[in-house]
């Protein structure tokens, strides 16, 4: 059997993927067949949670593909981890010390916090069920969110203040002094007064230029936005997004495939 480690499954630029190996194609179809299952009226928690897996699924597969690349060139340009969206689940409905696992660097595939400069949540909002990315910035403190779906523009402010929102910046607070943060942190001086997390407006740059709704499209743009972010690259907004999320959500399920049957060192 030819040795594939290190191949290139897809050209990881533009996404412009073959077809997707008949042994992959089965994560490509059940994601696919939700936006179908949608348009019948079926169980919005139930797809909720199918989308869920996929994308805490990916979120480990960066975090293995980070993992990979800190043991073999060291922790340039790799200052950064991505929560999974259970994240949520246990440090706002649950018990808080829980969490502390992932920030701590107990956890083997998240690094401390005190060894990165940005923390990247996934998370989903259950009033329109969309999907939306927080990013936090330790060395400055604040927070911002990014809101793939233009469609819902208009609900920004209001939507802004949910639940999640509302708990998460003290409850974060919490968390820095738990995993004793701030004596371990050797980045750029905060002053004590303004070492709390601070909670910007809705980041809408990087949606679509047309203002179409993405629908449940909005889980496979939220994946493809955190994965050029981490990489400094760029999203153009002026694309058909539509078969944009296509051909991620393949790419997606080809790494996948490439990652679960290939071996790693």
């Amino acid at each position: 059997m030819a040795n594939n480690r290190g191949k290139e499954v897809v050209d990881d630029e533009d996404y412009h993927s073959q077809p997707a190996p008949k042994a992959s194609k089965w994560i490509f179809q059940k994601w696919r067949r939700q936006l179908k299952e949608k348009s019948e009226n079926a169980s919005s928690s139930t797809l909720i949670q199918n989308t869920e897996q996929h994308i805490e699924g990916w979120v480990t597969r960066m975090m293995r593909v980070r993992g990979a690349n800190l043991r073999k060139n060291g922790p340039s340009g790799l200052r950064w981890t991505i929560l999974p969206p259970e994240f949520r689940d246990i440090f706002i409905l649950k018990e808080s010390k829980f969490v502390a696992i992932y920030a701590n660097g107990t956890h083997e595939l998240y690094p401390p916090f005190w060894e990165v400069d940005y923390v990247y949540i996934l998370l989903c909002t259950h009033v329109i069920d969309d999907w939306y990315l927080v990013r936090i910035n330790l060395q400055t403190m604040e927070l911002v969110q990014y809101w793939p779906n233009k469609g819902y523009a208009k609900y920004y402010h209001r939507l802004i203040q949910f639940s999640t929102m509302d708990v998460l910046p003290l409850k974060f607070d919490w968390l820095l002094d738990e995993i004793q943060y701030w004596r371990k942190y050797d980045g750029i001086f905060i002053d004590k007064r303004d070492r709390y997390l601070k909670v910007h407006n809705a980041n809408d740059d990087y949606t679509p230029n047309d203002g179409s709704d993405l629908g449940g499209d909005t889980g496979v743009l939220a994946c493809m936005l955190i994965h050029q972010l981490v990489e400094n690259k760029t999203v153009n907004v002026n694309e058909d997004f539509k078969n944009k999320c296509m051909r991620y959500r393949r790419y997606m399920a080809e790494q996948y495939y490439a990652w679960r049957f290939i071996p790693h060192g």
